[in-house]
């Protein structure tokens, strides 16, 4: 099993359990779209601070779209996938 196709495991596994989840809020639109700019935010802020504490991650439409499902823990996966 390749690494791309582990990655896609974890994704996918994360976003299940991300939506039974979402399922039992009172308002699961508006639980996704707040839980989404949140994992932006954590991302764009890891991001803009990278010079200064020298973690990167990249910013590009694939790891904005991770972020933006899977909120911070994608945010901390992707992190975490770096060193992989």
């Amino acid at each position: 099993m390749d690494g791309k196709t582990l990655i896609c495991i974890v994704i996918a596994v994360m976003a299940f359990f991300l939506l039974l989840a979402y399922r039992q809020c009172r308002h699961p639109y508006l639980t996704f779209i707040v839980t989404a700019a949140l994992g932006a935010g954590a991302h764009l802020l890891v991001f803009y601070t990278a010079p200064y504490t020298g973690i990167n991650l990249a910013l590009n439409s694939y790891t904005i779209i991770c972020s933006a499902l899977l909120s911070v823990p994608g945010v901390v996966m992707l992190l975490l996938l770096r060193h992989v």
